[in-house]
């Protein structure tokens, strides 16, 4: 019975010596709070994420379109004010003489090739616009294909986009980059390699 009763008292003085520490309560406190500030973080980037996205997806410009694919319907086009033509020449020398804001290419197979996007210089956030409204006049028009092998497989995918960027009236090697589809290594998670950037850079 003594030894019981020691044993309670120290324990007993251990505890109430640990709860006077100041470390103690800084640590008791502190963790939850740092998981706390942690989670509020993560929520207001998604959150700005979100935000930034939608903003480009209703984003006002001028578009035209030329599609290869016979994917885009009509109906979700002339809700954005886009006008297909027939010409990819003159689809780019109109955004490049400041005609249009902007123009985009739909490859036969949007599935295995990129969506090129020709667009008024902005800057360099800002030129991304082009490419989330081109995807998502892709999406759109999918969406009411949702029994069609191909609509569903391009869905369930991101579309590849490549963005070339003018300043109006042209000034010749001018291109921009897509940040999500171009300067990304999907392999390694990380910016693309050097060899990929020079590649980038020289339009290759």
């Amino acid at each position: 019975m003594a030894n019981n009763h020691n044993l309670s008292n120290v324990v007993r003085f251990e505890f109430v010596r640990t709860i006077r520490k100041k470390s103690f309560w800084i640590a008791a406190l502190g963790l939850p709070l740092l998981l706390l500030g942690i989670v509020g973080l993560v929520y207001a980037s998604d959150k700005a994420a979100s935000k930034q996205a939608d903003n480009q997806k209703n984003a006002k410009f001028s578009l035209e379109y030329t599609d290869h694919s016979g994917l885009i319907n009509q109906k979700y086009a002339v809700a954005l004010k886009a006008r297909s033509i027939a010409n990819e020449t003159t689809g780019i020398s109109d955004v490049k003489q400041g005609r249009v804001d902007a123009y985009a290419i739909y490859p036969q197979d949007p599935s295995k090739e990129a969506i090129q996007v020709y667009g008024k210089n902005i800057n360099f956030f800002a030129n991304n616009q082009y490419g989330a409204v081109a995807s998502e006049l892709l999406k759109s028009s999918l969406s009411s294909r949702i029994k069609d092998p191909e609509a569903v497989a391009i869905l369930q995918t991101t579309p590849n986009i490549t963005t070339t960027a003018y300043e109006k009236g042209h000034i010749p090697g001018a291109v921009a980059f897509n940040w999500r589809n171009e300067l990304q290594d999907d392999v390694r998670r990380d910016f693309v390699d050097k060899e990929k950037f020079e590649a980038l850079r020289k339009g290759d």
